[in-house]
C-alpha cells in the first residue's frame, strides 16, 4: 500500500529500457488434452531457454520440482551451474500441502549446491485448525512470483510455477525478456540481502537442516523448521509419502 509505483509512472520517474520480448502460452485445448504436450508451455521454454551453463535462479510460489526435475538441477549443479531458489517457507505459503511436495527434496538439492531461500511471514501467530488443507488468512506475506533467470541474459516472468499442476494441468502465460541487466538484477536478488526478509536452507555435515536469517539486526540460527511443530511435521511427511505430486 506505499508503494509509489503509480505516481512515479505518472511522472515518469521510471527509466524504461527496450529489449526483445517473447509472448508464450498453453494451447487452450491442453484442458481438454486435443493438444499434444509439446505444445505445452514448459515445452517451449525448454526449447527456447536451452539448458543453464552458468547460472539458474528460480523464484517460485510454489515449488514442487519431482524426482526429474530434481535430477535435472542436481546435474546442472554438478556440472558447476549456480543455482539458487527462493521459494515460501512453510509459514508464509497460501498453500500448505504444496509444502510438502517441496520439503522432502530439500536435502538432496542442498547437498549438490544448490542455495535455498525461503520468505518469511510477517503475520502474528494465526489458529492453524486445518491449516494444512486450505489456503491460509490473507493477513500475511506470500510469496507470489513466478520468474526465472536463465544465465546472464534471459528472465522469465509469468504465470507459470516450478510445478506439476503448471506444467500438466493448468493453462499458464508468460514472456521471456532478453535483457542483460535484469538477468543479472534477478541472480543478485538472492543473496545475504535478503536474510532479512528470508531464511536462508543450509545442510549440516550429519544430515540435518538449519535455517539462517536475520532479526532485528542479529543473525538468527533455527536447527528445526520455524513455526512448524510436531503435527504439522508428522502431517508433511504424510503428505510426502503419499504420490500427489502430479496434483500439486
Amino acid at each position: 500500500k506505499d508503494s509509489t509505483i503509480d505516481t512515479d509512472l505518472i511522472n515518469k520517474r521510471v527509466p524504461f529500457r527496450w529489449t526483445d520480448m517473447q509472448f508464450l502460452s498453453d494451447d487452450v485445448g491442453k484442458l481438454s488434452k486435443s493438444v499434444s504436450s509439446e505444445t505445452n508451455l514448459v515445452h517451449q521454454l525448454r526449447n527456447l531457454l536451452g539448458s543453464p551453463t552458468k547460472k539458474l535462479t528460480i523464484i517460485s510460489s510454489y515449488f514442487v520440482p519431482t524426482k526429474d526435475g530434481v535430477d535435472t538441477l542436481v546435474k546442472l549443479a554438478e556440472a558447476g551451474v549456480d543455482i539458487k531458489i527462493l521459494t515460501n517457507s512453510f509459514d508464509a505459503t497460501d498453500v500448505t500441502a504444496v509444502h510438502s511436495g517441496y520439503s522432502q527434496w530439500r536435502p538432496r538439492l542442498l547437498r549438490s549446491g544448490v542455495k535455498i531461500y525461503e520468505l518469511k511471514s510477517t503475520a502474528a501467530e494465526e489458529k492453524r485448525d486445518n491449516k494444512l488443507w486450505r489456503a491460509r488468512s490473507q493477513s500475511s506475506t506470500s510469496l507470489h512470483a513466478k520468474t526465472f533467470a536463465v544465465d546472464d541474459y534471459q528472465v522469465f516472468i509469468g504465470s507459470y510455477n516450478v510445478d506439476p499442476r503448471s506444467a500438466n494441468i493448468n493453462t499458464e502465460m508468460g514472456v521471456i525478456i532478453n535483457d542483460d541487466e535484469l538477468a543479472r538484477q534477478l541472480h543478485g536478488a538472492l543473496s545475504d540481502d535478503l536474510l532479512n526478509q528470508a531464511y536462508e536452507v543450509k545442510l549440516l555435515e550429519n544430515g540435518n537442516l538449519q535455517w539462517h536469517t536475520m532479526e532485528k539486526g542479529e543473525k538468527v540460527v533455527y536447527d528445526s523448521e520455524p513455526r512448524v511443530d510436531m503435527a504439522d511435521h508428522v502431517w508433511l511427511t504424510i503428505m510426502s509419502w503419499l504420490p500427489i505430486d502430479w496434483l500439486l
